[in-house]
């Protein structure tokens, strides 16, 4: 079934779809900022491997040539391995996101960001961020709660929520911030000697902004969420707990 969702953040819109493409993923949701969309895609496994004491979270993100409209030159007409750039993003997609999973859990999860096409103008970095929380919330995959992101710049002595990427070469500040609706949990960027209270402000303004796209994003579950998988619970050794107490 298909849904839309959207909200306003700032002078653009965030718009969130799933029920059209992937749908035989566990959770798929396409994020739309003007011309720029970003698709997520989930896949968890069904059960742990025997003896695994981690959680194998694997984010991909890949911003294809198609997305802008060109094709490789080169003699294969491939694409090469991630750039730095895409590396740098999935690490900032995955790291607020890591800590909102249950203890136990160790099922091997796949989030796969693809840039299916970018205007130049709306940053697909903090979209693919939004669109891997949105389609993790939706699916049975046990996110504790969703997160939302937002980039924010300081330009002409004002903040200014997911600028142009143009405008951004006269912003004095260039910072993601990621959180759930009660706190931030992710802070990435640079900043121009800026004082300690716009960097304060900023963050406290994009949190504002953060709520809003929880908000949209609650509400695409609360349409089309599946029930949540089981986690099995974990306590700690009584031995350990012990001995540590002791010490």
């Amino acid at each position: 079934m298909l849904e839309r969702i959207s909200c306003d953040v700032g002078s653009v819109s965030i718009e969130f779809e799933t029920g059209r493409i992937a749908k035989q993923a566990h959770g798929s949701v396409i994020c739309k900022s003007g011309d720029t969309m970003v698709l997520s895609t989930i896949v968890v496994a069904p059960d742990t491997k025997p003896g695994q004491d981690f959680f194998p979270m694997t984010v991909d993100y890949r911003e294809r040539f198609y997305s802008v409209g060109q094709i490789p030159g080169n003699f294969f007409r491939r694409e090469a391995r991630p750039s730095e750039r895409e590396i740098l993003v999935c690490r900032m997609t995955d790291r607020p996101l890591r800590p909102l999973f249950p203890k136990g859990f160790y099922n091997e999860l796949l989030v796969c960001q693809n840039v299916l096409s970018a205007d130049n103008v709306n940053n697909p970095d903090v979209l693919s961020i939004n669109a891997a929380s949105a389609a993790l919330h939706i699916s049975k995959v046990p996110l504790l709660a969703p997160i939302g992101a937002v980039r924010v710049g300081h330009i002409e002595g004002q903040l200014v929520v997911n600028p142009p990427m143009d405008a951004m070469k006269n912003s004095a500040l260039d910072l993601i911030i990621a959180g759930t609706a009660d706190a931030i949990c992710m802070v990435e960027g640079q900043a121009l000697e800026v004082s300690e209270s716009i960097m304060l402000d900023a963050l406290e303004f994009g949190h504002d902004h953060i709520k809003r796209i929880i908000q949209a994003i609650e509400e695409l579950r609360a349409r089309v969420g599946v029930e949540k998988m089981p986690v099995p619970s974990v306590e700690p050794d009584a031995q350990v707990v012990a001995d540590v107490e002791r010490l």
